[in-house]
């Protein structure tokens, strides 16, 4: 976790571009919305700037399925206990 946090932060220090797999909002990409999941996404001076969607398989696509389904259900079930 060190390594990965020093190299986003000296990404964002030295105006460098690099990609690396962060948790964003998916906001349609990967016909997704109301999620953040891990994906690639490239991160410099701005933060987190453009988020590429890549050709998945079926496989890969029915696996994200998957993961977007069960983060979404964990999401639901903090909501509930958090008071407003």
């Amino acid at each position: 976790i060190a390594a990965v946090t020093a190299r986003i932060v000296r990404a964002a220090l030295c105006d460098g571009s690099i990609v690396m797999p962060v948790s964003v909002s998916l906001d349609g990409r990967y016909v997704f919305d109301d999620v953040c999941i891990g994906v690639p996404a490239y991160i410099g001076s701005g933060g987190i700037g453009h988020v590429p969607e890549y050709s998945l398989t079926d496989e890969e696509r029915q696996k994200l399925q998957i993961t977007v389904s069960e983060v979404s259900r964990a999401s639901e079930k903090i909501r509930h206990l958090i008071p407003n």
